[in-house]
């Protein structure tokens, strides 16, 4: 998806190529020099007058033509089509109590092309998570009513939505818990808005574009287990447990290789982009989180750590059954 600055830059680079060609063609043909925009009207041939009335329009469609194409977006840089429905357009929601902050976010996302809601009301977080639906989640630990691990938690219980925190707070435990409640990544405060872009951008291609588990319907299965990527669930038999994003992430790359021993780095690897704040005790806090998702199905000991070396799935259960 192409943001209205993309647009923008685009138009501007095609109208000048072609520009350029007309004239090209039309000065090689007569000889006519480019000086004619300038000269006196009584300096001037009819030809050289002619061609005037045609270049000055010309120049001038040239300056606003690439501010056309951002008309073509509304005030959030979401593009229109013709019946007047946003498409090709990520809402980001955003639940920060700093209203300073919120402008610059907002500002900032839509020169990106993405749209965005802020929470109103903090006694309503949760019907306005539910009423917008957003694509990805920025959250504040530090907030009204309820802190941001909470509704990080609430959020999850209704949707697989990219959650990332940003906040002042730069604590180990502090993003250690931020990622068990359920979210994606975490930044601290003060932060590049580029960098936030950065990420915003990746949690985007992992969940719905060209990453997205969506574009390969995977799914996987190891005597009877199943893991079903797009949706993000396992299940055995009849009965079925919900992952989050990293917790499917590492279970498929377990699950590709059944019984062999998959390091902690090439788990790091595989499910962090930046590995800044990420430790030992973050990625010890996922294969709990997974090792309870498998005993909800009944397997106790499928999930077995190999002291030093990283992690095996052995399917056990098949013996059990």
């Amino acid at each position: 998806m192409k943001d209205a600055h993309d647009l923008q830059q685009t138009g501007r680079l095609t109208f000048i190529i072609v520009i350029r060609l007309e004239l090209s063609s039309i000065l090689s043909a007569d000889g006519t020099s480019v000086k004619t925009l300038f000269l006196r009207k009584d300096r001037l041939t009819k030809r050289d007058i002619r061609f005037r009335a045609f270049l000055r329009p010309t120049v001038f469609a040239h300056a606003i033509f690439p501010y056309i194409l951002t008309i073509w977006y509304n005030t959030d840089g979401t593009r229109m089509s013709n019946e007047g429905t946003m498409i090709d357009m990520f809402k980001i929601f955003i639940v920060e109590d700093d209203a300073g902050l919120v402008g610059l976010l907002k500002e900032y996302l839509h020169k990106f092309g993405y749209a965005t809601q802020s929470v109103h009301d903090f006694e309503t977080v949760r019907h306005q998570f539910e009423s917008y639906d957003p694509h990805l989640v920025l959250l504040d630990i530090n907030l009204p009513k309820f802190d941001g691990y909470y509704w990080c938690r609430q959020f999850r219980s209704l949707s697989t939505c990219p959650i990332i925190f940003i906040s002042a707070r730069d604590g180990k435990m502090d993003q250690v818990m931020a990622l068990e409640n359920g979210a994606d990544d975490y930044i601290t405060k003060p932060f590049d808005y580029e960098i936030v872009m950065a990420k915003i951008k990746s949690q985007l291609r992992r969940a719905y574009g060209s990453y997205a588990a969506g574009q390969n319907e995977r799914v996987l299965s190891i005597a009877g287990l199943t893991l079903d990527v797009e949706r993000l669930s396992v299940s055995l038999g009849p009965t079925q447990a919900e992952l989050s994003h990293t917790e499917a992430k590492i279970l498929d790359e377990l699950m590709k290789k059944p019984e062999q021993i998959v390091s902690r780095d090439r788990l790091l690897e595989k499910i962090w982009d930046d590995q800044a704040f990420v430790d030992d005790n973050t990625l010890n806090v996922y294969i709990t989180r997974v090792r309870k998702k498998l005993a909800a199905l009944g397997i106790e000991d499928g999930l077995q750590t190999v002291r030093g070396r990283g992690y095996r799935l052995v399917p056990s259960w098949r013996d059990e059954a």
